[in-house]
């Protein structure tokens, strides 16, 4: 799903962990800095001049972008692991491991016929249960859903991972 979110000068734009911002700026160095004061967690990223005044900065979101969702996914992946357990858990669960098999083909298990309208009404669900705030976090859940994808099932990135440091009580 693609997410537009106004700013006052420009335009974010976010698919999956994808984004492009829209600003305005007097120079590279201003666009940038705007660019992170908008939105910190960015790698991969490229600058085009469209205009005089106008900036394209596009992005992809860092891998340590919200941890505990990370965390969240990854629990999910490893615990749900065929289609009784798929249509007994939670909605947001259910999400992720659609939008996982939309993006990946993985798992082979999860065969639904419309990948597409299962995750549109797992979103409905997931609001309406309470399971998610509102239309807005799918946003942060998209993002960490193709983080999870890029680092664990792609050609060569198996070893990546993100360390969640445990707090220490003292």
């Amino acid at each position: 799903m693609v997410y537009r979110i106004r700013v006052p000068g420009g335009l974010l734009v976010f698919s999956w962990n994808n984004g492009r911002l829209f600003v305005e700026a007097k120079t590279a160095d201003q666009a940038l800095a705007r660019a992170r004061e908008l939105f910190e967690p960015m790698r991969e990223i490229t600058l085009a001049q469209l205009s005089r005044d106008q900036f394209l900065i596009e992005f992809k979101v860092e891998h340590d972008y919200r941890p505990s969702l990370l965390k969240n996914i990854d629990r999910t992946v490893r615990t749900i692991v065929n289609f009784g357990f798929y249509k007994n858990a939670r909605f947001i669960d259910r999400y992720s491991l659609a939008c996982i098999r939309r993006l990946s083909g993985k798992p082979q298990w999860l065969e639904i016929a419309d990948i597409r309208e299962e995750t549109h009404d797992l979103r409905k669900a997931a609001i309406a249960a309470g399971e998610v705030v509102g239309i807005e976090s799918f946003r942060d859940w998209d993002c960490c859903i193709a983080n999870w994808v890029e680092m664990n099932l792609k050609e060569g990135h198996r070893s990546r991972s993100i360390r969640i440091p445990k707090q220490i009580v003292g």
